[in-house]
């Protein structure tokens, strides 16, 4: 299992919202664009990731300094994970059990991601995309 795949999975079994899997997307895809000061900062260090809500000073080198978008909170913020190009979907209510949020990212309708919040599953819908299209570049 690849690791977007993994974080997609971590994602969508989380019961809600989770600064630390917000972060975790940060660092698997690498998304320095989301880089701004005095709000929450993510070390890279030796592959650890943790949230602070302080400034880090400039001895941490192996740090970068960003306001983390609240991925698993947000469905506009879940949303700008979706790859140029796919289309995207979610929304409540499903027979699922445990389970209220349901999320499609695709080239067309699918594949659906279910998890216990609409951003969640969008989140998850849009790794597994990514990861998929990593995987076909990878061939």
């Amino acid at each position: 299992m690849t690791p977007l795949l993994a974080l997609a999975d971590r994602v969508e079994q989380a019961e809600g919202p989770s600064r630390e899997l917000d972060a975790a997307v940060v660092a698997a895809l690498n998304l320095r664009s989301f880089v701004r000061q005095d709000r929450h900062y993510i070390s890279l260090a030796r592959g650890e990731i943790w949230l602070s809500t302080w400034r880090i000073g400039k001895a941490c080198v192996d740090t970068f300094e960003g306001e983390v978008p609240a991925f698993t909170e947000s469905i506009d913020a879940a949303a700008m994970l979706v790859p140029e190009g796919f289309a995207f979907g979610c929304g409540c209510g499903t027979e699922e059990p445990n389970v209220e949020g349901w999320g499609w990212c695709g080239p067309d309708e699918g594949p659906y991601a279910f998890a216990a919040t609409p951003a969640l599953a969008l989140c998850c819908a849009a790794l597994r995309a990514r990861a998929a299209i990593a995987m076909e570049v990878g061939k």
